[in-house]
């Protein structure tokens, strides 16, 4: 099969046929898993990646596999949209084995080898090989090492950061930006001509739906199998405070768990993190069973009726 080859149109509706908008205020980064056609392999650069800003589409070799497979090496799953953001690759290190790159900044999809599916943020990180040629990857998404200095550049002047901003801002700097993830195939579904005759639509699961003291969560959506509401107004509806009584603020990295967006201050002086899920329009979406848990709340879930039911714990 010939390698994929896409113009700035094509990349432009693979981004948007996933809901990707990032590129249309600073970047944002299409992989293409097995971009040459021969079959996905791993450790070499037989995949591709585009960086989208507001001008253009600029192509780059790349690699979107572990270098090998073993227990536990993970895997990032195709068919998603995940957060990075300007920050440095092996935080541990000084230079030259830590420097600026591109940082896992939301949670992601991914295949541990002997283990399973997981939903989380491994820091599987935007970097470059070796010098060697040696694709250099333990989930990380990787460039090889002589386009690393293009590639890099590309993306920080659209982030509009800089080397330097990094290495005092390790843990990242700049604006949250979006890496789709596909396979060939998404891609050029993703990009073919649109059918003249009517296609009838795959049946979708019925939504489920939310209740607490026997009222409906209204506005809850269905977010990759997880449920998610506006966090205000959920907590407000759990815990019978008023909405404009209940304050927020950012999480900083000293933060329990794995870097929580946002810290409910609770009406006693608690606080508790909510994971809220990323996106350049609403910051403010929040997990169902973190806020649940927060508010004092247990959940469970019929799923015949479609319903699932918060308690006072």
């Amino acid at each position: 099969m010939p390698e994929i080859s896409l113009t700035d149109a094509q990349v432009r509706a693979a981004l948007e046929k996933w809901g990707v908008k990032s590129h249309k205020t600073t970047v944002a980064i299409l992989g293409v898993r097995d971009a040459d056609g021969d079959g996905n392999a791993l450790g070499i650069y037989d995949d591709k990646f585009y960086v989208v800003t507001k001008v253009g589409a600029t192509p780059f070799k790349g690699n979107t596999d572990p270098s090998k497979l073993a227990p536990g090496i993970a895997q990032l799953e195709t068919g998603q949209a995940i957060a990075y953001r300007a920050g440095k690759h092996k935080l541990a290190y000084p230079p030259p084995r830590g420097y600026p790159a591109l940082r896992q900044y939301g949670k992601a999809y991914l295949k541990r080898e002997g283990v399973g599916r997981e939903l989380d943020n491994i820091a599987a990180n935007i970097h470059h090989g070796t010098q060697s040629g040696n694709t250099s990857s333990e989930a990380c998404q990787t460039v090889p090492f002589e386009l690393w200095e293009k590639f890099r550049a590309k993306v920080y002047a659209a982030l509009g950061v800089t080397d330097a901003d990094v290495i005092a801002h390790p843990d990242g700097i700049g604006p949250v930006f979006e890496y789709l993830l596909l396979t060939r195939a998404d891609v050029l579904s993703a990009v073919a001509p649109v059918p003249t005759h009517s296609v009838k639509q795959a049946e979708r699961p019925p939504a489920l739906e939310y209740r607490v003291h026997g009222h409906a969560l209204v506005g809850v959506q269905m977010v990759v199998g997880v449920g998610y509401a506006p966090v205000r107004a959920t907590l407000a509806l759990l815990t019978g405070f008023a909405p404009e009584s209940l304050s927020f603020r950012a999480a900083t990295w000293s933060d329990p768990e794995t870097r929580p967006d946002l810290v409910w201050l609770g009406p006693v002086g608690t606080e508790h993190p909510i994971d809220v899920l990323d996106g350049p329009k609403n910051p403010t979406l929040g997990r169902i069973a973190d806020m649940a848990r927060a508010a004092g709340y247990k959940w469970t879930a019929d799923k015949a009726a479609h319903t699932v039911t918060l308690t006072k714990s």
